[in-house]
């Protein structure tokens, strides 16, 4: 039996794949809600999750076919408030095991009116620790140890969580560590990264 070795481009369009299966026939969007904030749609809910938050219903509410930040939380710190209470308060009853590994991080501004603004640790860390050029025009992370071509590797690896790969490829793109000219596969990569709800 012989093994396929993919090529790293190959592997980057499998994980891209794996990560928009949501997006295709049989998924379980058909079953999802539409989430609303201020009118605009920033992602979707499952049933389950949706009967969670309909609990709460000072945080959201439902408007037709979705579930809604409710509009009195008017600005980004009382919506940023409101869903960590409610966060706070689903982590202590246990009610979805994804928020026990939660560690109290704040992410300011949660959802703006018109987009979701939800920072990654993965690229703050690639903002604050991005020097270049550095020694031989070389581009080094974190203190000069993981060089962007050895971070390019690990993201079709085990060691990023997909949803963080996803963050990091397209950090790639957007500095020009991945390019057009070079990347055969760039504009599925651009295309996969950039779908619509």
């Amino acid at each position: 039996m012989s093994t396929i070795l993919l090529s790293w481009s190959e592997k980057v369009l499998q994980l891209l794949r794996r990560m928009n299966s949501f997006h295709l026939p049989g998924s379980s969007l058909e079953k999802c809600l539409r989430f609303e904030v201020a009118g605009q749609q920033v992602g979707w809910i499952r049933p389950g999750v949706a009967s969670v938050l309909r609990r709460y219903p000072e945080v959201f509410c439902t408007v037709g076919g979705a579930i809604e930040l409710c509009p009195t939380l008017d600005t980004h710190e009382r919506r940023t408030q409101a869903v960590e209470v409610v966060l706070q308060t689903l982590r202590e009853e246990a009610e979805f095991r994804c928020l026990k590994g939660w560690r109290n991080e704040f992410i300011p501004k949660v959802f703006s009116g018109v987009e979701v603004r939800a920072l990654c640790r993965t690229l703050e860390f690639f903002h604050s620790n991005l020097h270049t050029p550095c020694l031989h025009g070389a581009r080094f992370v974190h203190r000069g140890i993981v060089m962007l071509e050895q971070v390019k590797e690990l993201i079709t690896s085990e060691e990023f969580k997909p949803n963080c790969a996803m963050v990091v490829l397209d950090f790639l793109i957007r500095h020009s560590v991945i390019e057009p000219d070079s990347e055969p596969y760039y504009q599925e990569f651009v295309v996969g990264l950039h779908r619509s709800l």
